[in-house]
């Protein structure tokens, strides 16, 4: 059960991440006049998530998905084959400095995306 779970947090740290990814092309949807890539909510979110990614980095956080797929693994070398090439995907093995560089990156991109193209309140 706890490999299911782990499993599963996984997956949800991968689409987490898959989703980062992709809203830094949101640029390209609004272009192309996309309702997901001007959506105030979405864009939030976005915004939000890759903030909390940079900030958890620089202050030395370890991702608390990953603490708790770990915790109920109980053992990380033990993997399920889920976890085998999902963890490759999501997880490298560089440095701190490596990925305080990157985020930084992204977040001021996505600061700028904001601002440059605006995401559009839905009126009520």
């Amino acid at each position: 059960m706890n490999i299911f779970l782990a499993d599963f947090i996984l997956f949800f740290h991968f689409f987490i991440a898959f989703f980062v990814i992709l809203g830094l092309f949101f640029p390209i949807g609004y272009k192309l006049n996309l309702a997901l890539a001007s959506n105030f909510y979405i864009r939030l979110i976005h915004l939000l998530l890759i903030g909390i990614i940079f900030f958890e980095t620089i202050l030395g956080f370890i991702c608390p998905l990953t603490i708790i797929e770990n915790s109920l693994r109980g053992n990380p070398v033990t993997k399920s084959f889920v976890s085998k090439w999902l963890g490759n995907i999501l997880f490298w093995d560089f440095s701190l400095s490596y990925f305080i560089l990157i985020y930084f990156i992204c977040f001021l991109w996505t600061i700028f995306i904001w601002f440059y193209f605006p995401p559009k309140r839905i009126k009520n």
